[in-house]
């Protein structure tokens, strides 16, 4: 008999926010955003654009750096660590620059003032 390939799925919750991702046989982790029943906002949402994440279960810290469009001026960044309970961000503002989307999703800065 063959074996069994298992899959299994976990959930995080990075920031208040719910991230389930799948482990097993393949070696591409998806990550599969799910909202919270009970989340309530204010605002547009969707402003920040990841421009990367990295995180380990095991260990309990992530690292983020997301980015949001300031219109005529630049981009706003922040970074976020996280390590078991305790989180330390800082936000800078860069002038002159704006995000451009890469072909897998992600975001990059580059030269130009968003409008």
């Amino acid at each position: 008999m063959g074996s069994v390939k298992s899959r299994e799925i976990h959930e995080i919750n990075i920031f208040n926010e719910k991230v389930r991702y799948g482990t097993g046989d393949d070696k591409n982790k998806t990550l599969d955003r799910t909202e919270p029943t009970k989340t309530e906002k204010f605002g547009q949402s969707g402003q920040w654009k990841v421009i990367f994440k990295s995180w380990s279960n095991d260990e309990r810290w992530m690292k983020s750096t997301k980015a949001m469009e300031i219109p005529g001026y630049g981009v706003l960044v922040q970074v976020t660590t996280q390590q078991g309970g305790r989180v330390a961000e800082a936000l800078e503002s860069v002038q002159g620059v704006m995000l451009a989307k890469n072909e897998d999703g992600t975001y990059r800065m580059v030269a130009g003032v968003p409008a």
